[in-house]
């Protein structure tokens, strides 16, 4: 996937894929985890997205506050990688004074971000000391992670230099926060594809993310890692009975449609008279049965309630109670030197100054991507990249 701003700058490298061998199988995010799978139809094993290590550790729930890094891997490894503080900051986590890496908390660095010259002490205000011809008062900063021991500058573009200390800290390794090679894909390694995104809360890779349009192609001159054809979400009421049993799914999930559910998790449900009638429930632990429902005399399968963008169970199928206006609207599409397709309404009708046409071929091909290539032009850009911040000191 690439990412071009209006000025047309690259966000990331033409035809590469990150879901490819470079996404480590661990971060890994398949079409059975998110449920989208058509009936009949789709790979549950495709790989349709490669976490980062923030995003990995944030889905698909984000852990608890107040969890402890030391006895929770999942727990120390979000910490890290999503730079969390709680508000304020009342432990200093972040900010602290320091004089290295060591005396920093869960994998941050020790980061001398001065820029003012300075020959000896006394050039420098009070609480800053002149370390390597520079005003700097170190302090403990998030950072990024690197799989590997540097980062070229082609892929890691503003990296902490002598030259350029304000730019971000000083790279960390991914073994700096976990022994677990499986637990950290590295900051570099998303860059390799994506060397102008976000990879981490304060990643300085990306500078101008205010841009008025974002240009999306997907898998540019075809991939090698399988697309799922894209569906609308099937409605619940379409499922085959047997096996899905939706009449005594739907009265099972009454409460939950009448509080206004949309989209439900479709699962097999076999004929019962009694809870042990019914399957194991996938996960559980001590493993527990599915409960059997007496009016219906079906096991009550079905998850009633899924949230927009939340996962559902591996070999679910993702489904809308009222599926009428659930359906996409398809992306226009046109071939090289064909005007833009017409607009008939709705925000898009406007032309946005900066996204004028350059002219690319935008047909559908014939290879090894069945999403051929696509082109969508999305307002509001903020939603995709957000503007740079950093973590006050």
């Amino acid at each position: 996937m690439q990412f071009w701003l209006s000025q047309r700058q690259p966000l990331a490298v033409h035809g590469a894929d990150l879901r490819d061998t470079s996404c480590i199988p661990s971060f890994r995010l398949t079409r059975g985890e998110v449920g989208q799978i058509i009936q009949g139809e789709g790979n549950p094993d495709d790989v349709v997205a490669c976490f980062t290590n923030c995003g990995r550790y944030e889905y698909p729930k984000t852990p608890d506050a107040d969890c402890d890094p030391n006895t929770d891997e999942r727990c120390k490894n979000w910490l890290a990688s999503c730079c969390y503080a709680p508000q304020g900051d009342p432990n200093h986590v972040y900010g602290g004074d320091c004089t290295n890496d060591s005396e920093c908390h869960q994998g941050a660095g020790c980061w001398n971000d001065g820029s003012q010259p300075c020959t000896m002490r006394s050039d420098c205000s009070s609480g800053f000391s002149c370390l390597d011809g520079v005003c700097a008062k170190p302090f403990c900063a998030c950072r990024a992670f690197l799989k590997n021991d540097d980062c070229s500058a082609d892929v890691c573009t503003h990296p902490y230099s002598s030259h350029d200390r304000a730019s971000q800290p000083p790279f960390g390794l991914c073994t700096d926060v976990t022994s677990d090679e499986t637990a950290c894909i590295g900051d570099d390694t998303v860059h390799a594809v994506f060397p102008g995104g976000y990879t981490w809360p304060n990643d300085p890779q990306t500078y101008v993310s205010d841009a008025r349009a974002y240009r999306i192609i997907f898998a540019p001159g075809g991939t090698s890692v399988p697309i799922t054809k894209a569906e609308p979400v099937p409605a619940c009421s379409s499922l085959p009975d047997p096996p899905y049993g939706y009449a005594a799914q739907r009265l099972n999930c009454s409460g939950e449609i009448n509080a206004g559910a949309i989209f439900a998790g479709a699962a097999v449900s076999r004929d019962c008279t009694k809870d042990t009638d019914c399957p194991i429930i996938p996960g559980s632990n001590p493993p527990s049965r599915f409960s059997c429902d007496t009016e219906s005399n079906r096991c009550a399968t079905w998850a009633c309630e899924i949230s927009p963008g939340g996962p559902v169970t591996t070999g679910d199928i993702l489904c809308s109670w009222s599926a009428g206006d659930q359906t996409p609207t398809p992306t226009p599409t046109r071939r090289l030197g064909e005007p833009p397709p017409t607009q008939t309404g709705g925000p898009m009708a406007t032309r946005i100054p900066g996204a004028e046409d350059d002219g690319c071929a935008i047909n559908p091909n014939d290879g090894s991507s069945s999403g051929g290539i696509l082109l969508a032009l999305v307002a509001a850009a903020g939603a995709l990249l957000r503007t740079r911040r950093r973590i006050p000191h």
